[in-house]
């Protein structure tokens, strides 16, 4: 039988990712060349909107090419309350001032930027309401509806409530439609305001031996058949992946979910539906231990998915916090943090906060001592003066057997011999010598030894003792992950890392990147599965489609904004402006990373003004505010405003300043170089405290 052919992504990526990664879906096709229109919304199409009041402000974005900017466009509202339709014309928006934040420029078209049309109405709402939109270039064409022009479906806007506890049955039974009598169900109080929960919990028996207990009950179908709109959840598309799915009205998956505190006790618990696609819950529990276990489910219910998901986080949290301290694992770290001294704490600052390169992303799988000192000697050219390295996959002699990486094993501690030929040791004292601001080097491993195990003809196989397992899900989405594999045996796992971890330790290596975890989970023996233990808002914006988006998106978004003012780098808003969106665009595979930062406000009476400040981090960052450990902004009585600040950003402090030319609300202050400049070195915990003071007018 001829074994089939792996290419791994060493071999090269193009032709690992054609032939194992499935293409993406194309994009809706316009339906002609010359309507070059996009059409987005607030409330936005195809998703499910939250409101607080019953009337709302609907806004609507037209991005057409600038050709066609000043053709009489017009944009129609259709909506309904579950009977009939009702069409409401949208007028267009010419107040800049009114229009929704800018941050990006608009799309792109073949002859430049389009150019942005927004129009709104007003829409008074008070049952869950459907809607869509159809737009034309002038009253002598036809409407084009959005569902046809861009495949975009109807939005749905639902009236947000605030429901009293006494109001919430302590009954899951009354909001899970065939709920099993048999479930041992508890009603708590949630830690997050407004929610409930409960825990519910199912007896499994214990493993036959080898044998996992497989068993699988009818949970129910949550308010009952029709009566919830969406869902979400996430899959394991195998073993360590886990993937988005969601839909409407019919719950279906692909593959089983995870719940929020799997594997606690040896007792996975995941969610299926069932074979006619109905909206039923399946609970499959899998049971690696040698006595009898319990699932155990928690359901959340609050006004919003956000507070009901983290009722059922912070309960789960506390589940496996307590899991943890039976079995002795929280005092052992404890134990650990002991033990270190004031040099181990600088050492783990350094890791925490200095900058590591790794050689995977640069370099890939085919590592040599050459092609690490050679990106050393870049690095140290270039003066980027990491303090980590870490060196990746690849380094270790493996026996290349099978037809991929997944099957090969290692085969000694010592590096490649071919590729390292002076040893590990003195490509680690190299790297130093090289760059001297590597205070640390790291090497890759998997948990394993290598991502097939070990090589059963190799020294480490001879020296230690092992045991033969199977992994289940053979050639799993065409790569071959299954099969037999060699293993170090339980009995001599200790004595195996403790000699692994002093090879590395007289070789410079001071820390480890520990992979291929998930693979304990693939072992089809349950025996062998139990052997081991396993301020600013934000929002992150991805285009996953096949073509260029944009999307309003309303300051509310932004976890943490309540209604108080709020300001971007533009002009301050607060959420109940009726222009706080947001315009965000993106080309295919775009992203961005939007802050909303909190802005403290100061009165002067004397001259009846109000100053506003905010910290905005780290400026020119991926997400800056995360470099600010602490921010007091005070008012002294001289009339001062006093902002001190902690950073931790490489060791910054004050020195220069200059108003920004990002925007005129933004006072830039270099502290980069006021660092270089006044050749300060990093103190304990590597802050650096910055104070300003902001004289009144």
């Amino acid at each position: 039988m001829t074994e089939p052919t792996f290419i791994s992504g060493a071999d090269g990526n193009e032709v690992f990712q054609a032939k194992y990664i499935p293409k993406q879906k194309p994009p809706t096709a316009l339906d002609h060349p010359s309507m070059k229109a996009y059409i987005s919304t607030f409330p936005a199409l195809g998703q499910i909107t939250l409101i607080d009041k019953n009337t709302t402000i609907f806004t609507a974005l037209l991005e057409i090419d600038s050709s066609r900017a000043s053709e009489p466009w017009q944009i129609s509202l259709w909506h309904s309350e579950g009977s009939q339709w009702q069409e409401v014309p949208m007028d267009p928006l010419r107040d800049e001032k009114a229009q929704p934040t800018a941050l990006q420029p608009s799309m792109k078209s073949e002859d430049g930027h389009l150019t942005r049309l927004y129009f709104t109405t007003p829409l008074a709402i008070h049952l869950p309401t459907s809607f869509t939109v159809k737009f034309r270039s002038s009253p002598d064409h036809a409407w084009k509806w959005v569902k046809d022009h861009q495949g975009t479906f109807d939005g749905t806007i639902i009236m947000k409530s605030v429901t009293s506890q006494d109001a919430i049955s302590s009954e899951l039974k009354d909001y899970v439609e065939g709920l099993d009598p048999a479930f041992k169900t508890k009603n708590y109080r949630s830690q997050s305001p407004g929610t409930t929960l409960w825990t519910v919990e199912v007896p499994v028996e214990a493993a036959d031996g080898e044998k996992s207990t497989i068993k699988e009950v009818k949970f129910g179908l949550p308010w009952g058949q029709g009566k919830f709109s969406r869902w979400f959840a996430l899959i394991r598309i195998w073993s360590p992946w886990l993937a988005p799915r969601q839909g409407k009205s019919v719950f279906g998956l692909d593959k089983e979910a995870v719940t929020s505190i799997s594997g606690v006790n040896d007792v996975m618990t995941t969610f299926k539906n069932d074979e006619g696609g109905n909206v039923v819950l399946r609970v499959r529990i899998r049971n690696d231990g040698t006595g009898e276990g319990t699932s155990q489910v928690l359901v959340g219910l609050g006004d919003d998915f956000e507070s009901a998901n983290a009722a059922v986080m912070y309960h789960a949290r506390g589940i496996v916090a307590a899991a943890q301290t039976t079995t002795g694992e929280v005092q052992k770290e404890l134990e650990a943090l002991k033990t270190g001294n004031e040099q181990t704490k600088v050492w783990a600052e350094n890791w925490y906060d200095g900058l590591t390169y790794c050689t995977w992303n640069a370099l890939g799988q085919r590592l040599t001592e050459d092609k690490i000192l050679d990106a050393v000697e870049t690095l140290a050219k270039n003066k980027i003066n990491v303090t980590n390295f870490i060196i990746d996959d690849n380094w270790q002699a493996i026996d290349y057997r099978g037809h991929g990486q997944f099957q090969h094993g290692w085969s000694e501690f010592e590096a490649e011999r071919e590729a390292f030929p002076n040893g590990l040791k003195h490509t680690v004292q190299k790297i130093r010598e090289k760059q001297p601001s590597i205070q640390h080097v790291a090497v890759w491993h998997a948990i394993l030894g290598y991502w097939g195990g070990l090589d059963p003809e190799g020294k480490i196989a001879k020296t230690y003792k092992t045991v033969e397992v199977v992994r289940e899900d053979a050639l799993r989405r065409n790569l071959p992950l299954g099969g037999k594999m060699t293993v170090v045996a339980k009995e001599d796992v200790p004595r195996f890392y403790d000699d692994f971890y002093k090879f590395l330790s007289a070789s410079g290596i001071d820390a480890v990147k520990t992979d291929a975890q998930f693979m304990l989970d693939t072992f089809e023996s349950a025996k062998a599965r139990s052997r081991a233990v396993t301020g600013t808002g934000m929002i992150g914006a991805f285009n996953v489609s096949g073509r260029p988006l944009s999307e309003l998106v309303p300051l509310s978004k932004f976890p943490g904004v309540v209604e108080a003012q709020l300001g971007m780098v533009s002009k301050p808003m607060e959420v109940v402006d009726k222009s706080s969106l947001i315009y965000i665009s993106l080309e295919v595979r775009g992203y961005d990373i939007l802050s909303a930062y909190p802005l403290r406000g100061f009165v002067d009476e004397k001259h009846n003004e109000t100053t506003w400040v905010a910290n905005l981090g780290l400026l020119g960052k991926m997400a800056g505010a995360a470099a600010v450990v602490a921010t007091q902004i005070t008012k002294l009585g001289n009339g001062k405003i006093f902002v001190d600040t902690n950073l931790k950003a490489l060791g910054v402090l004050v020195h220069t300043m200059s108003v920004s030319s990002t925007s005129k609300y933004v006072l830039e202050i270099d502290v980069e170089k006021a660092w270089k400049e006044l050749d300060l070195e990093a103190g304990w915990s590597n802050e650096v405290e910055i104070k300003i003071h902001i004289n009144p007018a």
